[in-house]
């Protein structure tokens, strides 16, 4: 979705536009409401923030890691994460009895804007995660490829990049 250049971290060819102060605040309202959908375990709703061609993943060891190269802790198109809400939600689902909890405390939003109706949003998050007597803390950051469908902003790639991510993981929840 995003232009090679944003997303290597060159400049791109054409200056993007700037963003209103509308737009920046709805962008960041879109990663604080994403947040609490999750902690609120609204998964149907969540799972609609995200285009149809959309990828979820977390790197494996580093955060510049190829998925294709590199065995990634995560790697979903939208329908692997539809399977995944589905799993998580079935009253079976001994992961999920009791209910894990999570609480996402988000910090230094930034959005960039790339040419046209895309953007880049930069977070960094802490995830706690609590499931009868385990707690777990997920620090890391966040990126968030956004582009507009129908006025709207929609996920098109969500990278969670775990500063804990060369270590066993316990238990993964949505990030």
């Amino acid at each position: 979705m995003l232009t090679h250049s944003l997303r290597s971290g060159q400049a791109p060819a054409t200056t993007p536009r700037a963003l209103t102060g509308d737009e920046q605040r709805d962008i960041e309202q879109l990663i604080y409401h994403e947040a609490a959908l999750i902690d609120q375990r609204r998964f149907d709703e969540w799972l609609e923030l995200f285009t149809d061609e959309a990828i979820y993943w977390i790197p494996n060891n580093s955060g510049d890691s190829n998925p294709a190269e590199e065995g990634p802790i995560v790697h979903e198109d939208r329908r692997a994460m539809s399977l995944r809400v589905a799993r998580l939600q079935h009253p079976a689902a001994l992961t999920q009895i009791p209910p894990p909890r999570t609480a996402h405390f988000i910090t230094n939003v930034a959005v960039t804007p790339d040419i046209g109706e895309e953007c880049l949003v930069t977070s960094n998050q802490l995830v706690y995660f609590v499931r009868g007597d385990m707690e777990i803390q997920y620090p890391g950051s966040w990126e968030h490829s956004l582009g507009r469908e129908n006025g709207q902003w929609r996920i098109a790639q969500k990278k969670v990049c775990l500063l804990t991510n060369n270590r066993p993981l316990l238990a993964i929840p949505l990030l």
